[in-house]
Parts: C-alpha cells; sequence; structure tokens
C-alpha cells in the first residue's frame, strides 16, 4: 500500500508544477495589462487635469468675479445702507481708480459745497463727520439730561483744541488719551440712565458716542487733517470729476455717513454712478476699437 501511495504522489506532482506555473503565467499577464491599462491611462489622465485646470477658478479669479458682481449691484441696485455706510461709494471710487487721469466725455455734473462738505473723506479709519465744524458740536437730548455740566465743557473743550491741532497736522497724545477717558465716562454716564430716558434719546446718545470715538480714531491716527484739507478743497462746490480726481489722487476713501448726512450721500451715489458709467462705456468702446473689425 504505500508503494502507490508513493507512486499516486510522484504522478501529481507534475500536475501541481503545471498548475503553478499556469497560475504564474496567468498572474504575469494580468500584470502586463494593468500595466498596460496604467500606460494608456495617463494620458488621459494628463488631459483631465489640463481640462480641470482649465475650467476651475483660481482664488484671483473668484475674487474678481465677486467685485464684479458687487460693483454691478452697487451700480444699479445700491441699498440705502450700501451707501450711507460708504460701501457704495467706495466701491464706485475703486472702479474709477482704474481709469487713472481719464476724464468722462460727458456732461459735467457740479455738486454743491453743501453736499460735499458733509461727505466724510478719510485715508484711513475712523470718521471726523461729528467734528467737521471745527470740533463744535451739540450734545443730543440723550446726554444733555445724563452729562453734568463738567463733563459736557471738558469734552467740548477737549475736541475743540484736537481739531485745531488736527488743522495744524499735531497729534497730542496726552490730550487724546484725556478725550479717551471723557467718552468712556460719559458712555457709562449714560448706561446708568438707560431705564431714566427714553428709548430713542438713550439710541441717539449711543449713536453720538459712537461717532465721537471714530473721530477720536482719526485724530488719534493723524487722519484728520486729510479730511479738513478736503473740506478746504470743496469750497464753492466741484464737479463730481474733481471730486473724484481729488480722492484718487490722495489715496482718500469714504468713510459713514454720521447723523444727518444721509441725504448728501443719495446725492453724490447718483452722480459718482453716472461717472463710473460713462468711464467704463468709453474704456470699452476704446476697447473695441483696438481690436478693429
Amino acid at each position: 500500500m504505500g508503494g502507490i501511495g508513493s507512486s499516486q504522489t510522484a504522478a501529481q506532482l507534475p500536475k501541481a508544477f503545471s498548475s503553478v506555473i499556469v497560475s504564474q503565467e496567468q498572474a504575469r499577464i494580468t500584470r502586463e495589462k494593468a500595466t498596460q491599462a496604467l500606460i494608456d491611462t495617463q494620458p488621459k489622465r494628463f488631459d483631465f487635469e489640463i481640462y480641470r485646470l482649465a475650467n476651475t477658478p483660481t482664488y484671483s479669479d473668484t475674487q474678481i468675479k465677486l467685485a464684479q458682481q458687487i460693483h454691478k449691484r452697487i451700480l444699479s441696485n445700491a441699498s440705502p445702507a450700501d451707501i450711507v455706510n460708504g460701501t457704495g461709494l467706495n466701491v464706485l471710487l475703486d472702479d474709477v481708480r482704474k481709469h487713472p487721469g481719464k476724464k468722462a466725455v460727458m456732461e459735467s455734473i457740479p455738486i454743491s459745497e453743501d453736499v460735499l462738505r458733509r461727505l466724510n473723506a478719510l485715508p484711513g479709519s475712523g470718521n471726523m463727520g461729528l467734528l467737521r465744524d471745527d470740533g463744535k458740536f451739540s450734545f443730543p437730548a440723550g446726554l444733555q439730561s445724563t452729562l453734568t455740566q463738567e463733563q459736557s465743557r471738558t469734552i467740548e473743550t477737549l475736541a475743540r483744541n484736537a481739531v485745531a491741532r488736527a488743522k495744524a497736522g499735531k497729534v497730542d497724545p496726552d490730550a487724546l488719551r484725556e478725550m479717551r477717558l471723557a467718552l468712556e465716562q460719559a458712555q457709562l454716564s449714560l448706561v446708568k440712565k438707560v431705564n431714566d430716558i427714553p428709548t430713542g434719546q438713550y439710541l441717539e446718545g449711543r449713536q453720538f458716542l459712537r461717532e465721537f470715538n471714530d473721530a477720536h480714531t482719526a485724530l488719534e491716527r493723524g487722519d484728520a487733517k486729510a479730511h479738513f484739507d478736503y473740506q478746504d478743497f470743496v469750497a464753492g462746490g466741484k464737479t463730481v470729476q474733481e471730486v473724484v480726481d481729488y480722492m484718487v489722487s490722495r489715496g482718500l476713501k469714504w468713510a459713514p455717513a454720521t447723523y444727518g448726512d444721509e441725504a448728501a450721500y443719495r446725492a453724490f451715489h447718483s452722480a459718482l454712478a453716472a461717472l463710473n458709467v460713462a468711464l467704463n462705456t468709453e474704456a470699452e468702446g476704446g476697447a473695441s476699437l483696438r481690436k478693429g473689425p
């Protein structure tokens, strides 16, 4: 029996060896097919990557498209908030900057001095609108009933002195720190009386102090002089083109409207939009002429 088992085992060895060889060959063929498929796929993958890159917007492309959409909305359908917070005017002004030195071929649009003085121009953050009248102002009813006479006189004196220095291009850090403390005390006085005065007066007082803090920021940064230089420039009134040229040449932008300035912002937005349309129309026409038929 042992001999028969041995002979059967010996007979099975060639068959098993042949099966291993066949399996190895099949595996090799499968690898070859996979390698060939990979070789065939590489050009397709390369072509796909080229297509993907060509049709995927870059960050810059996305930003440009977004800016174009915002500009279109501000030009034709700006909300009241867009205009009075300065955003709408600055979007149009930035678009005009694309045409340095370019004069629009259109009938001049004159803007009165009264309107232009109510536009708050600055090179940076802050807002001098509240103190534009040589630092003079009137406290709203809510603060008149909450501040002591001493507090009121201190703030008034500090404001006039700070503006006088600003017009001369000077900044007094000590005086501005004193102003900051006085404004903080005024804020505390107002909050303590929140239940004793009408809601409307309280909100008006908060807005006044917020605008005063914006003026303090401009004074502290040394930007207030640019505001008063602009105020001098618009004396007697200017055309919208002249105002834009002045703003662009000095790197200025529009700060938000302060209380009571909203109508001036709306009026100037209309004139600035007309100028912007004229400049872009001429630029597009010039580009078409350069390309030819």
